[in-house]
């Protein structure tokens, strides 16, 4: 449920027009292969990748269940509309809809990729809240 949580306190934080998080600041696969680097740098790191991707793994699973027609939860979505309308969506119609948000979630994640790679060129990456400190750090 903590993960459910932080997820929904995620989306609400991107879609406020108050807060400061854009969605530039999310990350992507180029991030996440960043932050098992670090996680494999302490000693128990094998430990803590586990950790880290079981937390990916339900996170991905939640994503999943979006009402986004490429995702299953669109596909849910979809189905239900079909059922309430009693008749099948049009194949031209769902080839439309489906080809944008497949190239919409295509170019989202480009668009994050570009944003990994800016900050992998930073020396001045933060680290992850849930990383340990280095013993040089001490």
């Amino acid at each position: 449920m903590g993960s459910f949580n932080a997820m929904m306190n995620t989306f609400g934080a991107l879609f406020d027009r108050k807060s400061h998080i854009k969605a530039q600041h999310l990350g992507g696969a180029i991030k996440i292969i960043s932050i098992y680097y670090m996680l494999f740098q302490h000693e128990d790191g094998w430990r803590l990748a586990l950790w880290f991707s079981v937390l990916m793994n339900v996170n991905l699973a939640l994503l999943n269940l979006l009402p986004f027609p490429v995702l299953d939860g669109g596909h849910i979505t979809l189905a239900i509309v079909e059922a309430l309308r009693r008749k099948p969506i049009s194949a031209r119609i769902l080839n439309y809809l489906q080809t944008g948000c497949a190239a919409m979630l295509i170019g989202y994640m480009l668009y994050i990729a570009f944003y990994d790679v800016q900050d992998l060129k930073s020396s001045k990456q933060p680290k992850p809240e849930f990383a340990p400190p280095n013993s040089s750090d001490k």
